[in-house]
């Protein structure tokens, strides 16, 4: 965890210094949007797999609440649900 730590605070200072700073206005504004394309992506993959969840566990589909298989099931499920 060390190592992506410095990459994260090296590569700014490094850009910054040795290329400009128009480079470095670049590179920050890139991080910041490729971080909120990541961050709504990621929310809404969450919302999915709370949705299909209570969805198992409400509506006792795929044999309900306890079972061992029950997130193989609804994978399965919602992966052929879409073709």
């Amino acid at each position: 965890m060390v190592l992506p730590g410095l990459w994260a605070v090296l590569s700014p200072l490094c850009v910054g210094f040795l290329v400009g700073p128009k480079c470095l206005t670049g590179m920050l504004a890139g991080a910041i949007a490729s971080g909120m394309m990541l961050a709504l992506m990621m929310s809404n993959a969450g919302g999915a797999w709370d949705n299909a969840k209570k969805y198992i566990e409400i509506e006792n589909a795929c044999g309900g609440k306890g079972e061992l298989e029950r997130s193989e099931r609804a994978l399965r499920k919602l992966n052929t649900s879409n073709y």
